[in-house]
């Protein structure tokens, strides 16, 4: 408990900074409070906290290692420095870490944590088993609640439904797993934006899923569950040679093609800033406007024409003079199926980790990822080919997290390509 006054003032500081996500203030009053409580476990654990959420994963793992220290029988400096590991690229640390936490005190965020880490490993089957225990996590919003998947082999007339889960990049991932279903019938619910793509992008399959937008229900259907949910039930490590056998799993016409050599980009990652974990996650991977400036004339230097496929706030707040460096843009109220048009009839898409990514890949369009250093754990480490997607390839900040070399490199990558073979 903490009874010093100074000291308890010290902590609801540290606290209302980090609601206000003001990372340097709470890490300067975290040392604070340590300096009055030094064998305090609590407080170098929240400094880690506020470190790892500032995206300095170095320091994090500092801090959470004298929390241990000091209490190593608490989870929570574990399942930190589990975080912390992942970050540093240390995976198999990171495993070992979060499996220490779970042993001290089972939950369902740290196997969630586990898992994602495990897929880093390629330790595939165990991954999606762990996985599961996501849909217990309290600030997950699980679109059907459990028992999923009840009665699955006694149906005989229901059709099963799918629902997808998390962010738009994870559904066109997951996606492969249908092709599992084989002549199952399936209906598909999600988020309205992403209907009419993939009423058109599945309907090559022999049955294909009937798919229509999420509805609010208080009767779930009898046999549901969650996309994310298929890789534990029907195995598989990626399944890409599979998804793939006989082109994209995601299949739609191209709209018209712009003339001459064209790419499309997208420099900024889903901007969700209310969040701490999702505003870091779109600092760390979206690109600054002196990089997006470097990326857009390079490409005009080479000869490229740029199509801004760029969605929501960071395409409206966009510097005019950088604006002007695009030739075209998908028009800003298009829905998937209309950027996936456009995607098909371009030469190639340089995108960050975001939806587009996952997009490009599961419909074949050659695309240049931009990734930073402590990617997630999907793209696994230091390769620049992508073990879920034939079409991409990954480019990865230096451990000194700079974009420059990364667009400096791709750059060189596209020199090579003759401009009559650019397509």
């Amino acid at each position: 408990m903490l009874t010093d006054p100074q000291l308890t003032t010290l902590f609801n500081e540290s606290q209302q900074a980090v609601r206000r996500q003001q990372w340097p203030a709470a890490i300067e009053l975290c040392k604070q409070a340590e300096a009055l409580a030094p064998q305090e476990f609590r407080l170098p654990n929240n400094r880690a906290n506020a470190h790892w959420l500032a995206d300095e994963p170095h320091l994090a793992w500092q801090a959470y290692r004298r929390a241990i220290q000091l209490e190593p029988a608490d989870p929570r400096p574990w399942r930190g420095l589990g975080n912390a590991l992942r970050d540093l690229n240390r995976f198999e640390q990171a495993q070992r870490a979060f499996a220490i936490s779970h042993q001290l005190q089972p939950s369902a965020e740290t196997a969630w944590n586990h898992s994602q880490v495990l897929v880093g490993l390629e330790r595939f089957q165990e991954a999606w088993e762990l996985s599961e225990q996501r849909l217990e996590v309290a600030q997950f919003e699980v679109h059907r609640p459990g028992p999923s998947f009840q009665g699955w082999s006694d149906r005989t007339s229901e059709p099963l439904r799918i629902w997808s889960e998390q962010g738009f990049g994870d559904t066109f991932q997951f996606l492969r797993w249908l092709i599992q279903l084989g002549n199952e019938r399936v209906e598909l619910e999600v988020e309205p934006p992403l209907v009419s793509l993939l009423q058109e992008g599945l309907s090559w399959l022999p049955w294909p899923p009937v798919v229509f937008a999420k509805q609010a229900s208080t009767d779930p259907p009898p046999c549901h569950g969650s996309l994310m949910s298929l890789p534990s039930r029907l195995g598989g490590g990626t399944l890409s040679e599979e998804a793939f056998a006989s082109g994209p799993y995601l299949r739609i016409a191209p709209g018209a093609r712009p003339s001459g050599s064209c790419v499309g980009v997208v420099w900024a990652a889903g901007r969700k800033l209310d969040d701490p974990f999702t505003a870091r996650e779109y600092r760390k991977r979206s690109l600054p406007p002196e990089a997006l400036e470097q990326l857009l004339r390079g490409l005009r230097h080479l000869g490229f024409g740029t199509v801004n496929l760029q969605v929501g706030s960071d395409r409206d707040e966009l510097n005019p003079a950088l604006a002007e460096l695009f030739a075209e843009a998908l028009p800003p109220q298009a829905d998937f199926l209309e950027a996936g048009r456009l995607i098909q009839g371009l030469d190639a898409v340089i995108t960050v980790d975001t939806a587009m990514a996952h997009q490009a890949g599961a419909q074949g369009v050659p695309a240049w990822v931009l990734l930073p250093w402590s990617a997630d754990p999907r793209w696994l480490r230091g390769r620049s080919d992508s073990p879920w997607y034939p079409s991409l390839r990954l480019l990865r900040q230096p451990p000194e997290r700079q974009w420059a070399p990364v667009i400096e490199l791709l750059l060189e990558q596209l020199r090579t390509i003759p401009p009559t073979a650019r397509a």
